[in-house]
C-alpha cells in the first residue's frame, strides 16, 4: 500500500468487513454511544496512552534502544514519508480510518471468540514493525480491549481513545521526523 488513498480503503475496510461479518453471522452491533459521559470516559481512559505516546517520543524516550529503533524503522518507512508529508487534517482522516476500522474489527468480531489476552496478542502481531512494537501494540491492544468491556461494549470509547493516540502520535514522530531532517539539512 504505497498511498494515502489505499491505506485509508484498507483502514476504512477493515471495518466494512466488521459489519459484513456482524450481519452475515447474527452477531451483536457494538453499542457506538458518543454522549457527554462517553467522551469524558474517552479522554480519561485515553490520558495514560497520550502520555505514553510523549514519553516515547521524547529525547529521553528515544534513548530507550527499543523506542528508539521503533523511530528508526517508522521514520525511515512508506509510512514515515506520509507522516512527514500529509496535511494535518489527512492525518487525522488517517487516524481515524485506523481507529474506527481497527477497533470494529479486533472489539466487534475477534474479542468476543478470542478475549481480550488473545486479541491483543493478534493486535500486537498485526503491527509488529519491531519486536518492541510488538509489545507495545500487543499493551495498547489488551489496553483498548479492557476500556470497551470496562464501558460495557461501547465501542466509541476505544475508537476515540486509538484515534486521537494516533494523530498525537504521528504528530509528535513528524515533528521529530522534521527536525532530524532539518538538522541533517543543514549539516549538524
Amino acid at each position: 500500500m504505497r498511498s494515502f488513498a489505499a491505506i485509508l480503503l484498507f483502514e476504512f475496510g477493515l471495518g466494512g468487513v466488521a459489519a459484513v461479518w456482524l450481519a452475515w453471522t447474527g452477531g451483536v452491533f457494538p453499542l457506538f454511544a458518543a454522549d457527554l459521559r462517553s467522551w469524558s470516559l474517552a479522554l480519561s481512559y485515553g490520558i495514560p496512552l497520550f502520555g505514553f505516546a510523549f514519553l516515547v517520543t521524547s529525547d529521553w524516550g528515544l534513548r530507550i534502544p527499543g523506542f528508539g529503533r521503533i523511530y528508526e524503522a517508522l521514520a525511515h518507512s512508506f509510512l514515515g514519508e506520509l507522516i512527514e508529508r500529509l496535511p494535518c487534517w489527512r492525518l487525522v482522516l488517517l487516524s481515524l480510518s485506523a481507529g474506527f476500522g481497527e477497533e470494529m474489527l479486533f472489539r466487534s468480531v475477534i474479542q468476543p471468540h478470542l478475549g481480550v489476552w488473545a486479541t491483543a496478542f493478534v493486535f500486537g502481531l498485526l503491527h509488529a514493525l519491531t519486536p518492541t512494537y510488538f509489545l507495545v501494540a500487543l499493551s495498547v491492544g489488551a489496553y483498548l480491549g479492557l476500556v470497551f468491556d470496562w464501558t460495557g461494549g461501547n465501542l466509541f470509547v476505544p475508537v476515540a481513545v486509538h484515534t486521537v493516540y494516533d494523530f498525537l502520535a504521528f504528530m509528535l514522530y513528524r515533528r521529530r521526523i522534521r527536525a532530524e531532517r532539518q538538522s541533517r539539512s543543514v549539516g549538524f
